[in-house]
């Protein structure tokens, strides 16, 4: 140990304040004050370092009041040997660090409780195999997504929430990876409480204890049903437009105009039915200025290479050409193109369209 004092009140309170030290030894006697006022003003500064309050006599009221202010033992000088304080130093030290780390679980925990209570994200916690898998824990988020409160689904396997006639397949995958003790993600149906469907977006990893072993199943959900209705309706909505596109021979393209100054660097997007306008099957190439211009009868190529610079300065883009496929099939085209400008102005897009008016 290394040993500092001082020998007035004021100068121990100093002492205490700076709180420099694993542990204070403090006199009952100090002055016109006590030791035990010297606790409890230290306890009001905020000082949760041990201390320990010696007297010279006991007293069964002194030592009760000493720990209601705060101290962490009570000694009496007369009954003290050097094992005795040694003893009473590090238990007074091991309690302390033990209570911090009490208290740092205990804000670990309930900083664990608030992140769980205010997620948008349903966790489950649910028991291993032997229980059938019982739900030990269901947080807000949770409640909120399926319906059913904490206490309704407590006990219960999950696989009351599942639709065993819209998703059979993914049983087999979820229950492989559980008895292989691995972690299990898919998008499957789920029931509501109220009998509506919805899409679970479902992650599940197990649980281990210290000694390495699985001691329990913790899922994440999410209820991804408008994600999922919406990307239903955007692939149709293409799938529509692609057939469209093929009954009328009308293909569409976007170029992204990175490069004002030259034009055969921009990206461009064709849509699959200007591929076969060309002649070519669906993104089988990359799509590129050069290679549309590749297709244009040479006798039309300088004037079609003209229009998109033609539209960059306002002018209306509607072209009638000619194109030549590989196979030296010659067609008519119609190009038309309308060029989006940003706030100041600058082009930043063109979108476009190429008609096959060959049999027009």
């Amino acid at each position: 140990f290394q040993l500092d004092w001082v020998a007035t009140y004021d100068e121990g309170l100093e002492m205490v304040t700076r709180n420099d030290h694993d542990i204070y030894l403090v006199d009952y006697h100090l002055g016109s004050k006590s030791g035990i006022e010297l606790l409890g003003e230290a306890v009001e500064r905020g000082i949760n370092a041990p201390m320990i309050l010696m007297t010279g006599q006991g007293d069964p009221h002194i030592d009760s009041a000493a720990t209601q202010a705060g101290a962490a033992d009570y000694l009496v000088k007369g009954n003290l040997d050097t094992a005795l304080l040694e003893r009473a130093i590090r238990y007074a030290i091991a309690r302390k660090r033990g209570e911090d780390k009490l208290r740092e679980a205990a804000a670990q925990n309930a900083l664990l409780s608030a992140a769980l209570s205010n997620s948008d994200v349903g966790v489950i916690i649910t028991d291993l195999a032997a229980t059938d898998y019982a739900i030990t824990f269901v947080n807000a988020a949770f409640e909120r997504i399926t319906g059913y409160t904490s206490a309704e689904v407590m006990g219960r396997n999950p696989r009351f929430l599942q639709d065993p006639d819209t998703t059979p397949t993914y049983i087999p995958k979820m229950r492989a990876s559980l008895s292989a003790f691995e972690p299990y993600q898919g998008t499957i149906l789920n029931f509501r409480k109220d009998g509506h469907l919805f899409w679970n977006e479902m992650r599940i990893s197990p649980v281990k204890g210290s000694q390495g072993d699985v001691i329990a199943w913790l899922g994440f959900i999410s209820d991804v049903t408008a994600k999922i209705q919406a990307e239903t309706a955007l692939r149709e909505s293409r799938e529509n437009l692609a057939a469209a596109q093929r009954l009328t021979h009308l293909g569409s393209w976007i170029v992204e105009l990175d490069d004002l100054e030259n034009l055969s660097r921009n990206r461009i997007a064709w849509s699959d039915e200007i591929y076969r306008i060309f002649g070519l099957e669906p993104q089988s190439e990359r799509s590129s200025r050069d290679l549309y211009l590749s297709f244009i009868h040479k006798d039309d190529r300088e004037r079609a290479g003209r229009a998109l610079g033609l539209a960059l300065d306002g002018e209306p883009y509607d072209l009638e050409c000619r194109i030549v496929r590989r196979d030296s099939e010659e067609r008519i085209i119609r190009v038309r193109l309308e060029v989006e400008h940003d706030k100041n102005g600058r082009p930043f897009r063109a979108l476009g369209t190429i008609h096959d008016i060959t049999e027009h």
